[in-house]
Protein backbone atom coordinates (compact mmCIF):
# COMPACT_ATOMS: atom_id res chain seq x y z
CA UNK A 1 0.00 0.00 0.00
CA UNK A 2 2.93 2.27 0.67
CA UNK A 3 3.95 2.29 -2.57
CA UNK A 4 0.60 2.78 -4.40
CA UNK A 5 0.11 5.86 -2.04
CA UNK A 6 3.46 7.41 -2.84
CA UNK A 7 2.62 6.48 -6.53
CA UNK A 8 -0.55 8.44 -6.35
CA UNK A 9 1.53 11.34 -4.95
CA UNK A 10 4.47 11.08 -7.77
CA UNK A 11 1.83 11.44 -10.15
CA UNK A 12 0.41 14.57 -8.43
CA UNK A 13 3.35 16.33 -8.00
CA UNK A 14 4.47 15.73 -11.83
CA UNK A 15 1.06 17.29 -12.63
CA UNK A 16 0.94 20.20 -10.33
CA UNK A 17 5.17 20.82 -11.11
CA UNK A 18 5.32 20.29 -14.64
CA UNK A 19 5.29 23.81 -16.09
CA UNK A 20 3.35 24.36 -19.23
CA UNK A 21 0.81 21.19 -18.36
CA UNK A 22 -2.44 21.54 -17.20
CA UNK A 23 -5.05 18.93 -16.10
CA UNK A 24 -7.78 18.55 -18.84
CA UNK A 25 -10.99 15.77 -19.29
CA UNK A 26 -7.74 13.55 -20.99
CA UNK A 27 -5.84 13.27 -17.66
CA UNK A 28 -6.27 9.52 -16.13
CA UNK A 29 -3.45 8.29 -13.32
CA UNK A 30 -2.68 4.73 -14.00
CA UNK A 31 -1.52 2.61 -10.68
CA UNK A 32 -0.19 -0.77 -10.58
CA UNK A 33 0.68 -3.23 -8.59
CA UNK A 34 1.13 -7.00 -7.85
CA UNK A 35 -0.34 -7.12 -4.39
CA UNK A 36 -3.48 -8.10 -4.97
CA UNK A 37 -4.68 -7.04 -1.13
CA UNK A 38 -2.99 -3.77 -1.56
CA UNK A 39 -5.54 -3.06 -4.85
CA UNK A 40 -8.56 -4.34 -3.32
CA UNK A 41 -8.13 -2.18 0.29
CA UNK A 42 -6.36 0.84 -0.33
CA UNK A 43 -9.09 2.71 -0.63
CA UNK A 44 -11.31 1.13 2.53
CA UNK A 45 -8.83 3.04 5.07
CA UNK A 46 -9.65 -0.70 7.14
CA UNK A 47 -7.78 -1.50 10.66
CA UNK A 48 -4.34 -2.99 9.75
CA UNK A 49 -0.95 -2.41 9.38
CA UNK A 50 -1.05 -0.26 6.24
CA UNK A 51 -4.09 1.57 7.37
CA UNK A 52 -2.05 4.87 7.67
CA UNK A 53 -1.04 4.83 4.17
CA UNK A 54 -4.71 3.93 3.22
CA UNK A 55 -5.84 6.60 4.89
CA UNK A 56 -3.20 9.15 2.69
CA UNK A 57 -3.77 7.76 -0.64
CA UNK A 58 -7.64 8.51 0.25
CA UNK A 59 -6.48 12.19 1.52
CA UNK A 60 -4.54 12.94 -1.58
CA UNK A 61 -7.20 11.41 -4.23
CA UNK A 62 -9.88 13.19 -3.07
CA UNK A 63 -7.88 16.46 -2.94
CA UNK A 64 -6.71 15.65 -6.54
CA UNK A 65 -10.16 15.13 -7.82
CA UNK A 66 -12.28 17.68 -5.83
CA UNK A 67 -9.25 20.15 -7.58
CA UNK A 68 -9.93 18.25 -11.19
CA UNK A 69 -13.10 17.03 -11.40
CA UNK A 70 -13.06 15.49 -15.01
CA UNK A 71 -9.79 13.70 -14.27
CA UNK A 72 -9.62 9.76 -12.91
CA UNK A 73 -7.64 7.48 -11.00
CA UNK A 74 -7.58 3.96 -12.02
CA UNK A 75 -5.65 1.04 -9.93
CA UNK A 76 -4.67 -1.76 -11.88
CA UNK A 77 -3.32 -5.14 -11.13
CA UNK A 78 -0.52 -7.11 -12.93
CA UNK A 79 1.31 -10.01 -12.27
CA UNK A 80 4.21 -10.35 -10.49
CA UNK A 81 7.72 -11.73 -12.12
CA UNK A 82 6.18 -11.73 -15.28
CA UNK A 83 9.00 -9.74 -16.86
CA UNK A 84 6.71 -6.34 -16.64
CA UNK A 85 8.58 -3.48 -17.40
CA UNK A 86 9.37 -1.69 -14.17
CA UNK A 87 7.78 -3.99 -11.92
CA UNK A 88 10.93 -5.99 -10.28
CA UNK A 89 12.81 -2.92 -10.02
CA UNK A 90 9.62 -1.36 -7.67
CA UNK A 91 10.02 -4.38 -5.93
CA UNK A 92 13.52 -3.99 -5.03
CA UNK A 93 13.10 -0.48 -3.81
CA UNK A 94 9.97 -1.38 -1.81
CA UNK A 95 11.45 -3.99 0.15
CA UNK A 96 14.73 -1.29 1.05
CA UNK A 97 12.46 1.21 2.02
CA UNK A 98 11.47 -1.20 4.61
CA UNK A 99 14.18 0.01 5.98
CA UNK A 100 13.58 3.28 6.11
CA UNK A 101 12.45 5.61 9.55
CA UNK A 102 9.30 6.70 8.83
CA UNK A 103 8.15 10.25 7.39
CA UNK A 104 5.16 11.23 9.01
CA UNK A 105 4.67 11.19 12.83
CA UNK A 106 1.52 9.65 12.55
CA UNK A 107 0.50 5.77 13.51
CA UNK A 108 -1.78 3.20 13.57
CA UNK A 109 -2.78 1.21 16.87
CA UNK A 110 -2.05 -2.12 14.81
CA UNK A 111 2.14 0.17 13.83
CA UNK A 112 2.23 0.77 17.95
CA UNK A 113 1.31 -3.09 18.91
CA UNK A 114 4.05 -4.14 16.35
CA UNK A 115 6.14 -1.59 17.25
CA UNK A 116 6.01 -2.96 21.14
CA UNK A 117 5.88 -6.58 20.74
CA UNK A 118 9.49 -6.29 18.49
CA UNK A 119 10.36 -4.21 21.39
CA UNK A 120 9.75 -7.28 23.82
CA UNK A 121 10.81 -9.89 21.63
CA UNK A 122 14.27 -7.60 21.26
CA UNK A 123 14.76 -7.30 25.27
CA UNK A 124 13.86 -11.17 25.70
CA UNK A 125 16.09 -12.26 23.26
CA UNK A 126 18.87 -10.25 24.84
CA UNK A 127 18.55 -11.34 28.08
CA UNK A 128 18.41 -14.90 26.88
CA UNK A 129 21.51 -14.15 25.01
CA UNK A 130 23.45 -12.63 28.53
CA UNK A 131 22.22 -14.92 30.79
CA UNK A 132 24.80 -17.71 31.63
CA UNK A 133 23.86 -21.18 31.06
CA UNK A 134 23.71 -24.10 33.43
CA UNK A 135 22.00 -27.37 33.98
CA UNK A 136 21.54 -30.39 31.23
CA UNK A 137 19.24 -28.40 29.02
CA UNK A 138 22.75 -25.70 28.42
CA UNK A 139 23.37 -27.91 25.64
CA UNK A 140 20.37 -27.94 23.54
CA UNK A 141 19.53 -24.33 24.57
CA UNK A 142 20.31 -22.59 21.39
CA UNK A 143 18.12 -21.87 19.68
CA UNK A 144 16.57 -17.96 20.38
CA UNK A 145 13.23 -17.28 21.94
CA UNK A 146 10.38 -16.89 20.32
CA UNK A 147 6.88 -15.99 20.61
CA UNK A 148 5.88 -18.46 18.37
CA UNK A 149 5.96 -21.99 19.93
CA UNK A 150 9.40 -22.89 20.05
CA UNK A 151 10.65 -24.89 16.79
CA UNK A 152 9.40 -28.40 18.28
CA UNK A 153 5.77 -27.33 19.49
CA UNK A 154 5.09 -26.47 15.82
CA UNK A 155 7.00 -29.35 13.74
CA UNK A 156 5.71 -32.85 15.58
CA UNK A 157 2.75 -34.56 17.31
CA UNK A 158 1.92 -34.77 21.02
CA UNK A 159 4.29 -37.90 21.24
CA UNK A 160 7.52 -37.21 19.67
CA UNK A 161 7.52 -33.82 21.35
CA UNK A 162 7.01 -35.42 24.43
CA UNK A 163 10.30 -37.88 23.64
CA UNK A 164 12.15 -34.89 22.06
CA UNK A 165 11.69 -32.48 24.82
CA UNK A 166 12.73 -35.07 27.75
CA UNK A 167 15.88 -36.11 25.65
CA UNK A 168 16.89 -32.53 24.74
CA UNK A 169 16.16 -31.63 28.51
CA UNK A 170 17.79 -34.38 29.85
CA UNK A 171 14.66 -35.65 32.00
CA UNK A 172 13.98 -39.58 30.12
CA UNK A 173 14.76 -42.60 31.07
CA UNK A 174 18.21 -43.29 31.02
CA UNK A 175 20.41 -44.52 33.50
CA UNK A 176 22.25 -41.01 33.67
CA UNK A 177 18.90 -39.42 34.95
CA UNK A 178 18.47 -42.34 37.13
CA UNK A 179 21.42 -41.97 39.12
CA UNK A 180 20.96 -38.18 39.42
CA UNK A 181 17.99 -38.42 40.70
CA UNK A 182 18.29 -41.65 43.02
CA UNK A 183 15.70 -43.38 40.80
CA UNK A 184 15.57 -46.91 42.03
CA UNK A 185 16.07 -48.11 38.04
CA UNK A 186 19.43 -49.78 36.74
CA UNK A 187 22.09 -47.17 36.04
CA UNK A 188 23.65 -49.38 33.18
CA UNK A 189 22.55 -50.23 29.85
CA UNK A 190 21.52 -53.50 28.29
CA UNK A 191 23.87 -53.35 26.04
CA UNK A 192 26.89 -53.74 28.83
CA UNK A 193 27.66 -49.80 28.94
CA UNK A 194 28.34 -49.47 32.88
CA UNK A 195 26.27 -45.84 32.75
CA UNK A 196 23.74 -45.22 30.20
CA UNK A 197 24.05 -41.71 29.35
CA UNK A 198 22.39 -39.58 25.86
CA UNK A 199 25.61 -39.37 24.38
CA UNK A 200 26.27 -43.56 24.88
CA UNK A 201 22.18 -44.15 23.36
CA UNK A 202 22.69 -42.41 21.15
CA UNK A 203 26.11 -42.23 18.85
CA UNK A 204 27.27 -45.53 20.77
CA UNK A 205 24.94 -48.05 21.95
CA UNK A 206 24.58 -51.17 19.52
CA UNK A 207 20.87 -51.66 20.30
CA UNK A 208 20.73 -48.63 17.55
CA UNK A 209 23.18 -49.38 14.91
CA UNK A 210 20.42 -49.33 12.72
CA UNK A 211 19.31 -46.16 12.64
CA UNK A 212 23.09 -44.41 14.17
CA UNK A 213 23.22 -43.09 10.21
CA UNK A 214 20.27 -41.03 10.31
CA UNK A 215 22.12 -39.20 13.95
CA UNK A 216 25.32 -38.70 11.75
CA UNK A 217 23.23 -37.09 8.77
CA UNK A 218 21.49 -34.69 11.20
CA UNK A 219 24.82 -33.68 13.08
CA UNK A 220 27.88 -34.85 10.98
CA UNK A 221 30.25 -33.32 13.69
CA UNK A 222 29.20 -36.07 15.81
CA UNK A 223 28.14 -33.48 18.74
CA UNK A 224 25.52 -33.94 20.50
CA UNK A 225 24.95 -30.37 21.10
CA UNK A 226 24.45 -30.13 17.14
CA UNK A 227 22.00 -32.88 17.26
CA UNK A 228 19.77 -31.47 20.22
CA UNK A 229 20.33 -27.60 19.54
CA UNK A 230 19.54 -27.30 15.91
CA UNK A 231 16.84 -27.48 13.79
CA UNK A 232 18.33 -30.17 11.42
CA UNK A 233 19.53 -32.04 14.48
CA UNK A 234 15.79 -32.06 16.08
CA UNK A 235 14.47 -33.51 13.28
CA UNK A 236 17.21 -36.22 12.39
CA UNK A 237 16.84 -37.20 16.07
CA UNK A 238 12.80 -37.46 15.55
CA UNK A 239 13.64 -39.38 12.92
CA UNK A 240 15.55 -41.64 15.10
CA UNK A 241 13.14 -42.08 17.73
CA UNK A 242 10.80 -43.13 15.86
CA UNK A 243 12.58 -45.67 14.03
CA UNK A 244 14.08 -47.24 17.38
CA UNK A 245 13.02 -47.92 21.64
CA UNK A 246 15.47 -45.24 22.59
CA UNK A 247 14.48 -43.17 25.50
CA UNK A 248 11.09 -45.47 26.55
CA UNK A 249 10.97 -47.17 29.71
CA UNK A 250 11.06 -51.13 29.46
CA UNK A 251 7.63 -52.64 30.33
CA UNK A 252 7.59 -54.24 33.44
CA UNK A 253 7.42 -58.06 33.27
CA UNK A 254 4.74 -60.09 33.24
CA UNK A 255 3.45 -61.80 36.54
CA UNK A 256 4.41 -65.07 36.18
CA UNK A 257 0.51 -66.60 36.79
CA UNK A 258 -0.38 -68.09 39.98
CA UNK A 259 -0.27 -72.16 39.64
CA UNK A 260 -3.64 -73.74 39.45
CA UNK A 261 -5.34 -75.07 42.98
CA UNK A 262 -4.85 -78.79 43.75
CA UNK A 263 -7.71 -80.21 42.84
CA UNK A 264 -9.43 -81.71 46.32
CA UNK A 265 -10.26 -85.47 46.41
CA UNK A 266 -13.42 -86.84 45.46
CA UNK A 267 -15.47 -87.40 48.88
CA UNK A 268 -17.26 -89.69 46.95
CA UNK A 269 -13.95 -91.82 46.32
Amino acid sequence: MTALSKGLHCAIDYFTNTPNYHVDTHTSIFLFSDNTSAVRSISSAAPGSSQSESQDFIEAARGFLDGHPQASIHIEWVPGHRNITGNDRADVIAKAACHLEPQTPKTTLTHYYHTVKKSLVDAWKNAWTETPRCGNYTIADRLPPSILRSYPFRQYDRATLGLITQVRTGHSHFGEYYRRFNIPEPYDCPCGAVIQTRTHIIFECPQHDEARHIIYMAAPDGHIGTLLGTKKGIDGLAVFLRRTKAFRKPPAPTPASPPPPLAEDDPAS
